[in-house]
């Protein structure tokens, strides 16, 4: 089946056939003998239990564990019917994961800015295996600035959407969308303590910004931006008191 990401790693089965010649079911577990890889995550153990209904067409695919090499811990399950085209339906879970190694890995080896802490979440990947649908729920409580969110990919396209976080005492939602090589997103914060980020500002800040750019580069010339901004309590300082 072709999958949208990449993977590396080698495993060993004990298996078990039974029924009709003609119709048989393999059952095993398999468990890993080399670190192993998704995408960019590397994998210090993984494994699972499944079985194969070859009558039924059907591979169940249980008690899938993945432990990544930076921490946390991924668990999950689900089917897949191999009809034409395959269909699947799978669930994971991923337990105290550690944002910011992960963050360094999609970063080119470089840390983010900002702490990300911690991250719980919950996955469903649906569909045919042509065109599958991936739901992510995630929760980041121990960051800089935690939230919670969803990531939808579909169709070519991934999309931000639902995502609240709290920052300096306010609260920041975000939407957002990226395909054929671009993103755009939208960005409204509300009640934002400016004396967080400075003693210079004062005040509370509210604000709606719409930002675009390539994939292909996210330094600050690249992005494009349009901002309407408010500051209904309190003011802005500049320079020295």
């Amino acid at each position: 089946m072709p999958l949208p990401f990449t993977t590396a790693g080698e495993v060993r089965a004990d298996l078990k056939l039974t029924g009709p010649l003609q119709q048989p079911v393999l059952s095993g577990i398999a468990q890993n003998t080399k670190p192993g890889k998704i995408d960019r995550i590397a994998l210090s153990r993984y494994g699972a239990q499944f079985r194969l209904d070859t009558a039924a067409k059907l591979l169940t695919i249980g008690s899938i564990q993945a432990t990544p090499t930076a921490g946390g811990q991924v668990t999950g399950g689900g089917r897949i019917r191999l009809d034409n085209p395959v269909q699947l339906a799978l669930v994971f879970n991923a337990v105290n994961v550690p944002g910011d190694a992960i963050a360094r890995d999609y970063n080119n080896g470089n840390a983010v800015p900002i702490t990300v802490g911690p991250v719980n979440a919950q996955a469903q990947i649906t569909g045919p295996a042509t065109n599958l649908q991936t739901l992510a729920r995630w929760q980041a409580a121990g960051g800089t600035y935690p939230g919670s969110g969803e990531i939808l990919i579909a169709n070519g396209v991934t999309t931000l959407r639902n995502t609240t976080l709290s920052v300096a005492g306010g609260t920041v939602n975000a939407q957002a969308r990226a395909a054929n090589g671009r993103w755009q997103a939208s960005v409204v914060g509300s009640g934002v303590q400016l004396s967080r980020f400075s003693p210079a500002l004062r005040g509370l800040f509210s604000g709606n910004f719409s930002l675009s750019g390539s994939l292909s580069s996210f330094s600050p010339a690249s992005v494009q931006a349009r901002d309407r901004l408010a500051f209904p309590k309190g003011f802005l300082l500049l320079g020295n008191r």
